[in-house]
């Protein structure tokens, strides 16, 4: 494991724990990863826009001074992205659907043979499983196939993610992993899965993003 991968989840984590409660007041919150720690808009109006442009040491007033218009483009994931963080921030870092599932991080990147991996959101459940979830605003099986490409990643540097899994929730992992998706409610009756994506579990939300479990 690399001296200081976790240095920038550590300040991250540090934050937003010092600057709760101006960070709810502006709607957003700190992102850390391997290589730089980012502030990032929660705001309904610039979901997901952010700068990682900070230094170590970051005051209230650098969080006051934030802002993300133009530092970017929204996109309906990116506005799902966004509520279901800031739900989890402001209900004890609770998801707002599945069994107790507790927020780790988000937009984690990680490279896979030279390829950069990005998840949408990390999580661990009630039986301390990692669990892996990916958004989508349309009901495309790539989605499907970008969670089982991060879950190589994770069985492959188990370490890291147990260290990761400590650090931002002070929960031990019990070394399983599993897959589960976002994406929008289906009108039309749904497909049967095929048996590559039969163990990955399917949430719809639909009216202002109320969540279901498809069984």
């Amino acid at each position: 494991m690399e001296k200081n991968e976790f240095k920038y989840f550590q300040l991250a984590k540090k934050y937003n724990n010092l600057y709760k409660d101006v960070l709810l007041e502006k709607q957003a919150h700190f992102r850390g990863n391997k290589n730089s720690y980012s502030l990032i808009s929660l705001n309904p109006e610039t979901p997901e826009l952010g700068t990682s442009d900070l230094g170590e040491e970051c005051s209230e007033n650098d969080i006051l001074n934030f802002s993300p218009k133009g530092l970017g483009r929204t996109t309906p994931e990116k506005s799902l992205q966004a509520w279901i963080i800031s739900y989890a921030i402001n209900n004890n870092h609770l998801l707002p659907f599945g069994d107790n599932l507790t927020f780790i991080t988000s937009e984690l990147v990680m490279i896979k043979a030279g390829r950069k991996i990005v998840n949408d959101i990390l999580a661990i459940d009630k039986e301390d499983n990692l669990v892996i979830i990916e958004l989508k605003s349309s009901r495309v099986n790539k989605v499907k196939d970008q969670a089982i490409d991060f879950k190589e990643v994770i069985e492959s540097d188990k370490d890291f993610f147990m260290e990761l899994a400590k650090l931002m929730t002070d929960r031990t992992w019990n070394g399983n992993v599993t897959c589960a998706i976002v994406w929008p409610k289906e009108n039309k009756r749904t497909r049967k899965s095929t048996d590559k994506y039969k163990d990955i579990t399917e949430y719809q939300y639909y009216e202002g993003y109320k969540f279901d479990k498809i069984d």
